[in-house]
Protein backbone atom coordinates (compact mmCIF):
# COMPACT_ATOMS: atom_id res chain seq x y z
CA UNK A 1 0.00 0.00 0.00
CA UNK A 2 2.43 2.24 1.08
CA UNK A 3 4.65 1.83 -2.78
CA UNK A 4 0.93 2.65 -4.11
CA UNK A 5 0.93 5.86 -2.47
CA UNK A 6 4.61 6.61 -3.29
CA UNK A 7 4.10 5.99 -6.83
CA UNK A 8 1.37 8.24 -7.16
CA UNK A 9 3.76 10.67 -5.28
CA UNK A 10 5.93 10.50 -7.89
CA UNK A 11 3.91 10.30 -10.77
CA UNK A 12 1.99 13.35 -9.95
CA UNK A 13 5.41 15.61 -9.49
CA UNK A 14 7.21 13.98 -12.76
CA UNK A 15 7.79 16.35 -15.55
CA UNK A 16 6.48 15.63 -19.01
CA UNK A 17 5.94 17.33 -22.05
CA UNK A 18 1.68 17.60 -23.42
CA UNK A 19 0.06 15.28 -25.00
CA UNK A 20 -2.98 15.23 -26.34
CA UNK A 21 -5.18 11.90 -26.12
CA UNK A 22 -7.67 12.19 -28.72
CA UNK A 23 -10.94 10.01 -28.34
CA UNK A 24 -11.72 7.68 -30.88
CA UNK A 25 -14.86 9.84 -31.98
CA UNK A 26 -12.41 12.14 -32.81
CA UNK A 27 -9.48 10.47 -34.82
CA UNK A 28 -12.24 10.30 -38.08
CA UNK A 29 -14.36 13.18 -38.90
CA UNK A 30 -16.69 13.73 -36.81
CA UNK A 31 -20.58 14.26 -37.61
CA UNK A 32 -22.77 16.62 -36.47
CA UNK A 33 -26.14 18.21 -37.05
CA UNK A 34 -27.31 21.78 -38.13
CA UNK A 35 -27.84 23.98 -35.01
CA UNK A 36 -26.59 21.44 -32.84
CA UNK A 37 -23.89 22.49 -29.99
CA UNK A 38 -20.46 20.52 -31.08
CA UNK A 39 -18.91 20.02 -28.09
CA UNK A 40 -15.01 18.78 -28.56
CA UNK A 41 -13.29 17.89 -25.17
CA UNK A 42 -9.79 16.40 -25.67
CA UNK A 43 -8.28 15.19 -22.84
CA UNK A 44 -4.18 16.16 -22.33
CA UNK A 45 -1.17 15.46 -20.24
CA UNK A 46 1.47 17.43 -19.09
CA UNK A 47 3.16 18.65 -16.05
CA UNK A 48 3.86 21.74 -16.00
CA UNK A 49 0.20 22.00 -17.27
CA UNK A 50 0.25 23.22 -20.72
CA UNK A 51 -1.48 25.96 -22.17
CA UNK A 52 -3.93 25.19 -24.67
CA UNK A 53 -5.43 27.26 -27.35
CA UNK A 54 -7.74 26.27 -30.83
CA UNK A 55 -6.85 26.98 -33.96
CA UNK A 56 -8.86 27.22 -37.44
CA UNK A 57 -7.01 28.06 -40.22
CA UNK A 58 -4.15 29.21 -38.53
CA UNK A 59 -6.18 31.77 -36.14
CA UNK A 60 -6.69 31.29 -32.74
CA UNK A 61 -10.08 31.22 -31.72
CA UNK A 62 -11.38 32.97 -29.09
CA UNK A 63 -14.75 32.89 -27.13
CA UNK A 64 -17.19 34.83 -28.00
CA UNK A 65 -20.86 34.59 -29.41
CA UNK A 66 -20.13 31.22 -31.73
CA UNK A 67 -17.16 29.83 -29.67
CA UNK A 68 -16.48 29.15 -26.44
CA UNK A 69 -13.28 27.78 -25.29
CA UNK A 70 -12.29 26.17 -21.91
CA UNK A 71 -9.33 24.48 -20.42
CA UNK A 72 -9.15 22.42 -17.44
CA UNK A 73 -6.92 20.69 -15.33
CA UNK A 74 -6.92 17.74 -18.08
CA UNK A 75 -9.15 18.66 -20.66
CA UNK A 76 -9.22 21.11 -23.47
CA UNK A 77 -12.79 21.68 -24.47
CA UNK A 78 -14.22 24.09 -27.95
CA UNK A 79 -17.76 24.45 -27.89
CA UNK A 80 -19.50 25.82 -31.11
CA UNK A 81 -22.89 27.11 -30.63
CA UNK A 82 -25.64 26.77 -33.40
CA UNK A 83 -23.63 24.91 -35.96
CA UNK A 84 -23.96 25.23 -39.80
CA UNK A 85 -21.93 24.05 -42.97
CA UNK A 86 -19.85 27.12 -42.55
CA UNK A 87 -18.34 25.01 -39.52
CA UNK A 88 -16.97 22.25 -41.28
CA UNK A 89 -13.46 21.25 -41.44
CA UNK A 90 -10.40 21.01 -39.08
CA UNK A 91 -9.81 22.33 -35.65
CA UNK A 92 -6.17 22.32 -34.03
CA UNK A 93 -5.68 22.00 -30.64
CA UNK A 94 -1.95 22.93 -29.70
CA UNK A 95 -0.63 22.40 -26.10
CA UNK A 96 2.37 23.57 -24.85
CA UNK A 97 4.86 23.38 -21.86
CA UNK A 98 7.82 24.54 -21.04
CA UNK A 99 8.98 21.30 -22.13
CA UNK A 100 7.58 20.60 -25.80
CA UNK A 101 4.41 21.03 -28.10
CA UNK A 102 2.08 18.67 -29.20
CA UNK A 103 -1.02 19.18 -31.07
CA UNK A 104 -4.33 17.30 -32.50
CA UNK A 105 -6.40 18.12 -35.33
CA UNK A 106 -10.19 17.61 -35.16
CA UNK A 107 -12.33 16.82 -38.49
CA UNK A 108 -15.59 17.70 -38.58
CA UNK A 109 -18.44 17.89 -40.70
CA UNK A 110 -21.74 19.60 -40.06
CA UNK A 111 -25.23 17.89 -41.67
CA UNK A 112 -27.65 20.80 -42.97
CA UNK A 113 -30.85 20.18 -43.74
CA UNK A 114 -30.71 19.26 -47.36
CA UNK A 115 -33.31 19.85 -50.15
CA UNK A 116 -33.51 19.32 -53.68
CA UNK A 117 -35.18 21.82 -55.74
CA UNK A 118 -37.02 20.47 -59.04
CA UNK A 119 -38.41 22.33 -61.43
CA UNK A 120 -39.48 21.50 -64.81
CA UNK A 121 -39.72 22.27 -68.25
CA UNK A 122 -42.63 21.50 -70.84
CA UNK A 123 -42.22 22.30 -74.88
CA UNK A 124 -45.74 22.41 -76.65
CA UNK A 125 -46.16 21.54 -80.04
CA UNK A 126 -49.07 24.76 -80.52
CA UNK A 127 -50.10 22.94 -83.63
CA UNK A 128 -51.19 19.99 -82.25
CA UNK A 129 -51.75 20.49 -78.83
CA UNK A 130 -49.69 18.12 -77.21
CA UNK A 131 -46.82 17.79 -75.19
CA UNK A 132 -42.96 17.44 -77.36
CA UNK A 133 -40.65 17.23 -73.99
CA UNK A 134 -40.21 17.09 -70.47
CA UNK A 135 -37.20 17.89 -68.87
CA UNK A 136 -36.94 17.33 -65.11
CA UNK A 137 -33.95 18.87 -63.15
CA UNK A 138 -32.53 18.37 -60.13
CA UNK A 139 -30.27 20.76 -58.14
Amino acid sequence: MWVEFLYAELCFFLKGPPKANVPPRFQVTAMFEKNEEVVIKIPFTGNPKPTARWLRDNDEIKSDAKFKVEVGDRHAILTIRNADRADDGPYRLLLENDLGTDSAVIKIAVNGKSFTLVFFLFSFDLERSSVVQLNIFFL
